[in-house]
């Protein structure tokens, strides 16, 4: 594929056994597989297995590691710029790895803190995700212990809501990532 004229999207995920397609906004067809690349604002780099391309409509899409380690090697005037970016809901999901990690209650200062987050908004987005993410990783038996991201989110809802209640936490998930993707405080 070429990828200076579109880029490859996962779209079909593995733990959660579903097609995300029929949520995605910035896609022309239900059968589609990969994204123009004049519809991408962004190539967003980041250290996982899974990395992200983010719409002009701020939609965040999906792509493996080696899309994106080719992505990262290209340069020219169409292609989208490549920028280093904290994942939000992979903070989010700090206290659901197999590991010694900080609590939900004690994570919420460190998103405030970090991502200028209100405790009512971090709160708001714990009480939808804690129960789903903690079954994502263990009633599924990933056990996942270095990272959960926004894919994993994605993945954890999608195995516990209807379409109509998914379609709502997918707009809102991609709004709360669009956001505060800059609003990083290190």
């Amino acid at each position: 594929m070429d990828l200076s004229k579109s880029i490859p999207f996962l779209y079909d995920h593995p733990i959660a056994k579903r097609d995300l397609r029929p949520f995605m906004q910035s896609i022309n067809s239900i059968e589609a597989t990969s994204v123009p690349v004049s519809q991408v604002r962004e190539f967003i780099s980041t250290y996982s297995i899974v990395n992200r391309l983010r719409t002009h409509q701020g939609e965040v899409l999906f792509v493996e590691r080696k899309v994106a380690d080719e992505l990262k090697s290209m340069s020219g005037e169409n292609m989208p710029p490549v920028v280093q970016e904290d994942d939000i809901w992979e903070e989010l999901s700090n206290p659901f790895l197999d590991t010694e990690t900080p609590t939900v209650e004690q994570n919420i200062p460190i998103m405030v803190r970090r991502f200028g987050i209100s405790e009512k908004e971090c709160r708001e987005i714990y009480s939808q995700i804690a129960k789903p993410m903690w079954s994502y990783n263990f009633d599924t038996m990933l056990w996942e212990w270095g990272i959960l991201n926004f894919y994993d989110v994605i993945g954890a809802m999608a195995r516990i809501l209807n379409d109509d209640e998914f379609a709502k936490f997918y707009k809102y998930s991609m709004q709360i990532a669009d956001k505060y993707r800059n609003k990083i405080a290190k």
